[in-house]
Parts: C-alpha cells; structure tokens; sequence
C-alpha cells in the first residue's frame, strides 16, 4: 500500500528581526488609521460607508502604507453580514446610531521585506449598546481569547483545532452555522494571506515558527448583523506568542 505524501509547504522563511520590526510598524500605523476612522464617524454622524473608506484610504497613503486592491471594508449595520463586504459606488449605506461598525484594514510599509498587518475592530454606532449586541461582542471575544489562550498553552495546537475551539465557544453560545470562515491565517509578504499554515479546519499541522498570524473568528447572520474580531501575533522560534496588535476587550461606541 502506496504511503500519502506528506503536504509540503513552499519555501516560508522565518521573518528576521527586521521583518517582525517593519511588521509592527505597520500595526502602529494601522491603529492610528483606526482610531482616526472612528474619530470622524463620532465628529460627522452624517458619513456613509464610501465617504469614510476613501478617508481610511487617504490616510494609509499618507502614512506610507501600500497594499492589495481593496485594502479596508468598511461596513454598517446589515453590510457586515457579508464577511467581504464591498459597497457600491454611490449605493452605501448611511452610517446611523443603533448598529454595529466593522473595520477591517490591512497593509504594509512600501517595501519588499515588509510583512502585512492585518486587523479587524467591530463598534457600536451610539452610546447604548443593546443587550443582544453585548451578547454578541462577549462570545466573539471569549472564542477570540479561548483560541489564543490555547496556542500559548499548547503551542503544538494545529491550526485546524484552534478553529475548533473558537467555533466551538461560539456554536455553544448559540451561533451555529453563523462563523462564515477560517479563525486565522498566516501573514505575507507579497500578500496579506501568506503563504504558511492557516487557522482553518484544512490545516492538521502546527504553526510554523517565526510568522506571524491572524486570529479573527466572525459572526454573521445575512439581513441583520456582522461582527468580527481580528488581531495579530508573532509565533516565535521558541514557540512563544507574541501579540502584536491591541486587543479590543469591550464594545466600544462611537
């Protein structure tokens, strides 16, 4: 009986001290943006989804930041169902209080040593959030923190099983058939999804060290909402997790 070929990886080096520090500059940048972002939306009340990606985007080239085509989804209310949401020209949606706000940015400094940064923050558009909506953001964040918490503990875990345990925390929580994607991927160069081991169910194999990674499990349900939760970490030589991006740990309004 023929033995199965072991999957063989294409040649992904471990980044070099540079690289991890042209990464985390590309974070630094990346939250500025962010934060910028939701400064706007609390300023102007009367912005839509357009109007504020063409800002983000202004902003990431003012900041020296290049990237794929595409490089934000901004998306309100009933858009976020979508996990690659795109607005249409002159047809997005209004960004009001009493929804939630994803923002999803990624890029990398204009260089071809630079790995990508990729981060996700989901708000709520007003001063109270609902108390379906708290739900909602507390079982996003404890699947995002339960996968986390098991890559440093058990840092052997495959990728396919740290999906399992934020899936799990989530279909536990009542959101069966809502988590749209994989947890998490790993970070390229030439492409904000390298080209390394995923956290996905395909993936029974470790983490390769010296990359760095996304965790971002998502909830969706078309019609009515879309959150999501995205941060990075460096897994290093030693296998040690190295979180790279802030970490949202409550709803926070706009």
């Amino acid at each position: 009986m023929q033995k199965k070929a072991k999957f063989q990886f294409p040649d992904v080096s471990p980044w070099t001290a540079n690289e991890l520090a042209l990464h985390k500059q590309a974070v630094h940048r990346l939250e500025k943006i962010l934060a910028a972002a939701t400064a706007r939306v609390a300023r102007a009340r009367a912005i839509d989804e357009e109007q504020l990606y063409h800002f983000m985007l202004q902003k990431m080239l003012q900041a020296g930041l290049t990237s794929m085509l595409n490089w934000i989804i901004v998306a309100y209310g009933p858009s976020a169902a979508d996990p690659h949401y795109r607005f249409k020209a002159g047809r997005s949606r209004r960004i009001l209080p009493g929804h939630f706000l994803l923002l999803d940015i990624w890029g990398k400094l204009n260089r071809p040593d630079a790995p990508y940064a990729d981060i996700t923050h989901t708000y709520f558009v007003g001063k109270n959030p609902p108390a379906r909506f708290q739900k909602l953001w507390a079982d996003l964040r404890e699947a995002r923190d339960l996968a986390l918490a098991r890559i440093r503990n058990l840092c052997t875990s495959p990728g396919a099983a740290l999906h399992e345990v934020a899936k799990g925390r989530l279909d536990r929580g009542g959101h069966v058939g809502l988590f749209l994607h994989g947890l998490g991927h790993d970070l390229g160069h030439d492409h904000v999804h390298g080209p390394g081991v995923n956290l996905s169910p395909k993936f029974n194999c470790p983490l390769l060290t010296g990359r760095g990674y996304t965790i971002e499990p998502g909830i969706y349900k078309q019609g009515d909402f879309g959150l999501r939760s995205e941060m990075d970490f460096y897994f290093d030589k030693n296998r040690k997790v190295q979180v790279t991006t802030r970490l949202q740990k409550k709803l926070e309004c706009i």
